[in-house]
């Protein structure tokens, strides 16, 4: 049986402005940590997983709520979220590794580029040697690129053509893209828990949001939990639901160590 390996809360991997690496648990028990690094696509996708625990653990229920909490009791309540729940954030698990979907990997392996948005498909000219990735990729990378995928896939027909079993037809996009395109605003504090804290939606506001009958759900991870690793067949309460929405599940991905299954 596969061991369990790499768990999110305890791993340095979240990258932060200067260039060094953090992890959630010394991020969630410091007030100075900086605002977030990488480029403009990791950090959109890494800051909604960021709002997606911290809902999770706290939703104030209106803005007086949320003005008068402080953020020595947020923190608190984010840690003891993951305290409580640190089996679901293992990168590698057995049963449900970390926002991945365990039942693809009788499909074929694919390298990590296809993750990487950022890089042509299979079948485009690579023009020059920057759009080409390296295929040893550390566990930190392999977790933000699972991130950045799930949130901002093309529509295309990667993992979904004929000939990988699918049925041709191009796969939506991942809902940070929609189909027209989306301008992301969020509000920056002085450091990384400002940020967050800053950008928590209350309990009033999540209903008046178009789409969201479900409203705040729960989170892809615990979902696939309950699931061993598989996706719920009614999807809806996925789809309309924000917790859904801030970390999405658009692609069945399951990582190995020399490549990925991806559909």
């Amino acid at each position: 049986m596969e061991e369990k390996k790499y768990n999110l809360i305890y791993e340095r991997w979240l990258p932060i402005a200067g260039g060094k690496s953090i992890s959630l648990a010394e991020l969630f028990n410091n007030n100075d940590v900086p605002n977030l690094g990488g480029n403009i696509v990791e950090i959109i996708s890494i800051l909604r997983f960021l709002l997606a625990i911290s809902q999770r653990a706290f939703t104030p229920r209106d803005e007086n709520e949320w003005r008068f909490t402080d953020i020595e009791t947020f923190k608190g309540k984010v840690w003891e979220y993951l305290e409580c729940n640190e089996d679901m954030f293992y990168l590698y698990h057995p049963q449900y590794p970390f926002l991945q979907v365990k039942d693809i990997a009788n499909t074929t392996k694919k390298p990590f580029s296809i993750l990487n948005i950022l890089l042509p498909s299979d079948n485009a000219p690579i023009l020059t040697d920057f759009q080409q990735m390296k295929t040893d990729i550390s566990d930190e990378e392999k977790a933000i690129l699972l991130l950045t995928a799930l949130n901002f896939a093309l529509s295309s027909k990667r993992g979904n053509s004929k000939k990988e079993g699918g049925d041709g037809k191009a796969l939506p996009p991942g809902p940070a893209i929609g189909k027209k395109g989306y301008v992301h605003v969020f509000f920056m504090g002085n450091s990384l828990i400002e940020t967050i804290y800053a950008n928590l939606l209350t309990e009033e506001e999540i209903k008046d949001l178009p789409g969201m009958k479900y409203g705040l759900g729960s989170p892809i991870w615990e979902i696939l939990s309950q699931n061993n690793g598989r996706i719920p067949e009614n999807r809806d309460t996925i789809v309309h639901s924000y917790l859904g929405r801030l970390v999405p599940l658009t692609r069945s991905i399951l990582l190995v160590n020399d490549g990925v299954y991806y559909r």
